[in-house]
């Protein structure tokens, strides 16, 4: 069904609801295990929320990539996206709250310093330039 509704916002230039729709989509194939299509829909997701650079979208987006990379046990690139999403939420108490304590948890199950993730670049350049590097993603 939100592959339908995806089909409908891109037909109609509806980036947000194609955003959304996408995200949705994500999560329901991540129940079913299909990682294949959450990595392709999180990542149009996040295409689509850069490019208006909308941080809480962006976030959300984010955070899908996350789960695909604890999986596929990338811990530290986990550490650096999960550190991007506590930036570009800081303003946002409870998002801030859930990336701060994944970032905790997952950095010191697995001994990853800070100076393995943390960066000075903005937000959403970091967010960026991190997509890219990991996923081959450029927006």
């Amino acid at each position: 069904m939100y592959e339908e509704a995806l089909e409908i916002y891109t037909r109609l230039g509806d980036w947000a609801g194609e955003a959304k729709s996408a995200s949705l989509a994500a999560t329901i194939y991540r129940r079913w295990r299909n990682f294949e299509q959450v990595r392709r829909l999180s990542l149009l997701s996040y295409v689509l929320w850069a490019k208006a650079e909308h941080k809480k979208g962006i976030a959300d987006s984010l955070i899908h990539l996350t789960g695909l990379l604890r999986i596929e046990g990338k811990y530290v690139e986990y550490c650096r996206l999960m550190y991007c999403v506590k930036k570009l939420v800081s303003h946002h108490l409870m998002w801030k709250i859930f990336a701060r304590d994944s970032l905790n948890g997952m950095s010191y199950k697995h001994k990853i310093s800070p100076e393995q993730y943390e960066s000075r670049k903005p937000a959403i350049k970091l967010a960026k330039d991190l997509v890219l590097e990991i996923f081959g993603v450029g927006v």
